[in-house]
């Protein structure tokens, strides 16, 4: 079954300081992971730590859907490997034996990560917008309203709506009925970010 995860880190409210402490990066980064840094050295190490987070948070959710009990441990997925291409990080992340391909983009505003077992992400949809409240209430329905107004184009006329699973990851409910489209969304300080399988992709459930 194919799956989708995404995360944010918006690097404005991170303590860069703490990061940087052992004791801190420690409980997200096992050592071989911190010796990685230094093939990407060209990042601060606090955004390096937080790119791992996010990368790692991406995976979990992706897993999720497989693995309705896991709970997130950072130093259960090990990322293995990081390249910079173009402007993203291409990354091969394992959870137990099973690989997960990641892609992240890192700007001076913020971390962004796609992740997926599917090692495609070109018919994946995804957006980040930036909203003007940081309440968690308003991150919820700004995130929830910009995914529902970008499915709306595949479904035209139909009922969209949000829902969770026991689980608790999103589903999209289409006319009442749960739809099997991987969707995954994401959300910190003012920025919100969204991401799904392509309806019209040959990749999606819904073409499978």
């Amino acid at each position: 079954m194919i799956s989708v995860g995404n995360d944010i880190i918006a690097l404005d409210i991170i303590d860069a300081g703490r990061t940087i402490q052992p004791v801190f990066y420690s409980r997200i980064l096992d050592p071989a992971e911190t010796r990685m840094y230094a093939e990407l050295s060209s990042l601060p190490f606090e955004q390096y730590v937080w790119l791992l987070w996010s990368i790692k948070e991406s995976v979990y959710k992706c897993i999720k859907r497989q693995h309705a009990q896991l709970r997130f441990s950072p130093r259960k997925i090990i990322v293995k490997h990081i390249d910079l291409s173009s402007d993203t990080y291409q990354s091969l992340v394992y959870f137990n034996s099973i690989p997960f391909y990641a892609e992240s983009r890192v700007n001076d505003k913020f971390i962004s990560t796609l992740a997926t077992n599917d090692a495609r992400f070109d018919k994946i949809c995804w957006d980040v917008q930036q909203i003007g409240q940081t309440d968690p209430e308003s991150q919820s329905q700004q995130v929830r309203s910009a995914l529902l107004d970008r499915l709306q184009s595949f479904f035209p006329g139909d009922s969209l709506q949000i829902g969770k699973a026991e689980a608790g990851y999103p589903v999209l409910i289409r006319n009442s009925s749960v739809v099997d489209l991987p969707i995954s969304f994401s959300h910190h300080h003012d920025l919100v970010f969204y991401s799904f399988i392509s309806p019209s992709s040959p990749s999606s459930p819904l073409q499978s």
